[in-house]
């Protein structure tokens, strides 16, 4: 994430230097965050893998239905399926 937008391209290089970075957009990595933000701590960097920010706390479509994820989801696999 770069000054407030997903940055959806693999990352070439960073030009800016930043003062912490902060590893994972999850709810752990964005309340870090927030911590950061309100303790005036930065410029920081959010470092993300996925596409989008919120780690497991999203919304998924199976056969037309839209489900919920959240935290409690930790039990199921990468496929979003029962392990």
């Amino acid at each position: 994430m770069l000054n407030g937008r997903c940055n959806k391209s693999p990352m070439k290089s960073i030009e800016k230097t930043y003062d912490v970075a902060v590893i994972g957009g999850g709810l752990s990595g964005l309340t870090a965050s927030i911590y950061l933000a309100k303790a005036g701590l930065y410029p920081f960097f959010i470092v993300e893998k996925m596409n989008q920010l919120g780690g497991r706390a999203m919304t998924v479509k199976k056969k037309g239905a839209s489900l919920n994820m959240g935290v409690h989801a930790f039990y199921l696999d990468g496929e979003g399926e029962a392990g």
